[in-house]
């Protein structure tokens, strides 16, 4: 799979989105979360994950698991 981005506005913060990046080697993905400032995103938190899945219109999507 490759990666997707979800961003969200929630109320009294600036904008933010969710990266779900690959490995360049293959071997899991990046969680990464960032907030818009106004002019470019920061990453505020990034994290190692195995797998990844997402719904949309309740029909389940799975990636497959990696490593």
């Amino acid at each position: 799979m490759s990666g997707f981005t979800v961003e969200y506005s929630p109320a009294y913060r600036p904008r933010r989105r969710i990266r779900y990046e690959p490995h360049d080697d293959g071997d899991g993905y990046w969680r990464i979360i960032e907030e818009w400032d106004g002019d470019r995103w920061c990453v505020e938190r990034r994290e190692t994950i195995t797998d990844v899945a997402y719904e949309i219109d309740a029909d389940r999507l799975y990636s497959e698991p990696v490593g």
